[in-house]
């Protein structure tokens, strides 16, 4: 049974804002996260698929989850959902993707379901996992990619990086990108 926390104040975003709070995690695993905003009443939706979770769960934020936040709230979203294209937790990203298992069982399934949600045509999907994929041997995110091409699915993101993946949010200031960018690959 999932528990869900709801009308915590969250004074990180601009001074206080009721976020509902919910995240599905399984052991070392987090499969999906979901912030939606209840002061906002809009209905738009976006999903970030970056690499891997760090420490948000279902009460906490970390800076990645804020910045995701932040960056919906800039693009009229209301409803903020992370998938990763690793589920396993933890830090840095490099030392996690060489881990066995930290795909995760059932993250192909969640990164479907949450883009299917979020494909509305004023929703956003917004792929963002950064550089430490682009040697990564598993070919996770050319998998992922395809994953969603296959479904049709209309891809966004923030920046392309030099090695032509999609830039991690973090590292960007949330008001120099007024709406992302088609993402083609």
């Amino acid at each position: 049974m999932q528990d869900r926390v709801k009308f915590l104040m969250c004074p990180m975003l601009d001074n206080v804002t009721m976020i509902e709070r919910d995240a599905l995690i399984d052991g070392h695993y987090r499969y999906w996260l979901s912030r939606k905003n209840l002061l906002d009443k809009s209905s738009r939706k976006c999903l970030f698929i970056c690499i891997n979770p760090n420490t948000a769960d279902k009460i906490n934020d970390d800076r990645t989850t804020i910045t995701c936040m932040n960056f919906a709230k800039n693009f009229g979203c209301g409803h903020l959902y992370i998938v990763n294209l690793f589920a396993m937790k933890g830090k840095p990203p490099k030392s996690i993707i060489k881990k066995p298992n930290s795909i995760g069982k059932d993250n192909d399934k969640y990164i479907l379901e949450y883009a299917k949600l979020c494909s509305d045509k004023d929703d956003l999907i917004i792929v963002a996992w950064g550089d430490d994929c682009y040697k990564d041997k598993l070919n996770r995110a050319k998998d992922v990619k395809n994953l969603l091409r296959n479904k049709g699915y209309k891809l966004y993101c923030l920046k392309i990086n030099k090695t032509k993946e999609p830039h991690h949010p973090l590292y960007l200031k949330e008001t120099s990108i007024q709406r992302p960018k088609t993402y083609t690959f």
